[in-house]
């Protein structure tokens, strides 16, 4: 008996599961980046998913005024994991009623999610950019980051119209 309570407490400790993933949140608001480029994307309501390199803070806010191609969303650190190592995580946007339609598909999203691979302790963004008109509604835009089944940000901006 103590030989095999000896054997369950050792094969118990090999298969701890390891430390939460937590998010520190860097800043939210308004951005600019030196180059952007959008790809076609199925998954996205515009149909386009947009990348950007050399995102920087424009200003720390929740208030966004929306116009043509202003962009706004949260840099966020990802740390718990080995140093090097990166997280697999998934960003969702949540838009205010009735939500987003597409007048060319017809579609109407209420939210959009993507997934996304940040390195451990490097700043990572999650945004979005006013690409076309009819995206430009006015309401509580929330965006939530999720590791695995663990929400580690939520942001919430008030979009108005100009």
């Amino acid at each position: 008996q103590r030989a095999l309570f000896i054997s369950v407490m050792l094969l118990s400790g090999c298969a701890s599961t390891p430390p939460p993933v937590i998010a520190k949140v860097d800043w939210a608001g308004t951005y600019s980046t030196e180059s952007s480029w959008r790809v076609d994307s199925a998954s996205s309501i515009t149909g386009k998913h947009t990348f950007s390199t050399g995102w920087r803070l424009q200003l720390e806010t929740n208030e966004i005024a929306a116009s043509l191609g202003e962009r706004f969303g949260v840099s966020y650190t990802l740390s718990g994991r080995a140093a090097g190592s990166r997280i697999r995580h998934r960003a969702v946007w949540y838009f205010p009623d009735p939500g987003l339609t597409n007048p060319k598909s017809q579609v109407t999203a209420l939210s959009s999610s993507w997934e996304k691979t940040c390195s451990v302790d490097m700043p990572c963004l999650a945004g979005h950019v006013f690409s076309e008109p009819w995206e430009m509604i006015p309401g509580t835009w929330i965006l939530e980051v999720w590791v695995e089944n663990d929400r580690v940000v939520r942001q919430a901006f008030e979009v108005t119209i100009k």
